[in-house]
């Protein structure tokens, strides 16, 4: 409890309408009775947060603070600079954005949602919200979205939700950069309804600064012959951990959920994704995949549960890991609970190091080692990043990577 006393201390002085002030007050009821996350917690097996929860990471207000970010012209670029929105950064849009301050409560109980309603992570994220939007799209954008986050006060604790309504026929593609200059607490949901026949790309880079610990979610309903895509790569932080929780509620949905973890030093993340298929004539596939050098840790848990009466469905899930280092360590346990008897499901898992022929064949063609395992490495890399549709996307997730040192 000592360890979060202080954490608790600091919510007297968020400022919130009374909407989010209640759920301020929700989260910070279930904070006071909770147990930091440890390994007795099935979901928590290998993932220790004890020594980063103790660093003295405060709620501030980073008014003053400026910053100069780098717009790209073939996306529609929104800025927001310390949870602050950036307008005079920003680009015009042609869809509804506003405050989360006058968001229903009621919205943040979605049934995906319910899944991680006693995480650690959802709590905090409800006891300290202070920041975010409602996106709402009714039709197709002829551009993607870029959302930059940048964080600049080291040790400052951030805790924002956004809501992505995709209503009916909406077409968007979307890539969020969450970035620092320092190590920072960054706590961050996103709920999501993608409504009938709407087809979205949804993508993350999370490249803070090492130090950072950084907690991700993602809470989605897909309805009728929607398709929903989620794509994150991790590439920064000292602790991360993922939470995804998609939900099939309606025939004809599809939901991809996809990521990559690329470590280094004594990085450590955490995936956990779970997948729900509440209707028949549903669709749902997952990769995941994890580069881990010198002393670094990947984890994956992936579950798919399948109801009763979701007949005629397909789920597939994979995991591989691609260990640089005998010190990196991977851990994967991907999961299947099926109640139906006329599905198409699969799972697996695969952990191993660079093939000793593959390097002989770049050698003997007179590449050097240290080159052939970078191209091998970002071979492995590129199957995640191929998932994703929109080539301005997909060609800013290459750019990100090649500039990360993926083989050290």
């Amino acid at each position: 409890m000592n360890a979060l006393q202080k954490y608790i201390d600091q919510a007297s002085s968020l400022k919130n309408t009374p909407c989010l002030a209640k759920l301020n007050g929700e989260g910070l009821a279930a904070l006071s009775s909770a147990e930091l996350p440890h390994r007795r917690m099935e979901d928590w097996k290998y993932t220790n947060i004890t020594k980063e929860l103790a660093q003295d990471f405060k709620l501030v207000s980073t008014a003053d603070a400026t910053y100069e970010f780098n717009k790209d012209a073939n996306f529609i670029n929104l800025c927001f600079l310390n949870n602050s929105f950036v307008s005079e950064q920003s680009d015009t849009v042609n869809f509804t954005m506003t405050s989360l301050n006058v968001v229903d409560p009621v919205f943040l109980t979605s049934n995906a949602q319910q899944n991680f309603k006693n995480d650690f992570v959802d709590i905090m994220n409800k006891s300290f919200m202070q920041a975010g939007h409602i996106y709402e799209f009714d039709s197709a954008l002829l551009k993607p979205i870029l959302i930059h986050r940048h964080y600049t006060q080291e040790f400052s604790l951030n805790n924002i939700t956004n809501l992505y309504k995709f209503n009916k026929n909406a077409e968007v593609k979307i890539l969020e950069k969450l970035t620092s200059d320092t190590s920072i607490f960054l706590n961050i949901a996103s709920h999501v309804i993608a409504e009938s026949n709407s087809n979205i790309e949804h993508c993350f880079i999370q490249d803070t600064k090492n130090g950072s610990l950084v907690f991700q979610s993602c809470y989605g309903t897909v309805k009728r012959d929607a398709h929903y895509s989620n794509v994150i790569l991790n590439t920064g932080a000292k602790k991360s951990r993922t939470n995804i929780a998609l939900s099939l509620v309606d025939p004809g949905a599809v939901a991809e959920a996809h990521g990559l973890y690329a470590l280094h030093n004594d990085q450590h993340h955490d995936t956990l994704s779970y997948i729900q298929h509440d209707a028949p004539h549903t669709h749902s596939h997952q990769l995941y995949k994890g580069i881990l050098g010198d002393e670094s840790r990947g984890v994956f848990t992936g579950k798919v549960r399948v109801e009763k009466d979701s007949q005629l469905i397909t789920a597939n899930q994979l995991n591989k890991n691609l260990i640089l280092n005998k010190k990196a360590q991977a851990n994967s346990r991907p999961q299947l609970e099926i109640y139906a008897d006329d599905v198409k499901c699969a799972h697996g898992s695969t952990t191993g190091q660079l093939s000793d022929s593959e390097l002989f064949y770049f050698e003997s063609r007179g590449i050097r080692q240290d080159r052939a395992k970078l191209l091998l490495a970002r071979a492995f890399a590129y199957d995640v990043v191929l998932k994703i549709k929109d080539l301005n996307i997909q060609s800013l997730c290459k750019e990100h990577l090649l500039t990360k040192n993926i083989v050290s």
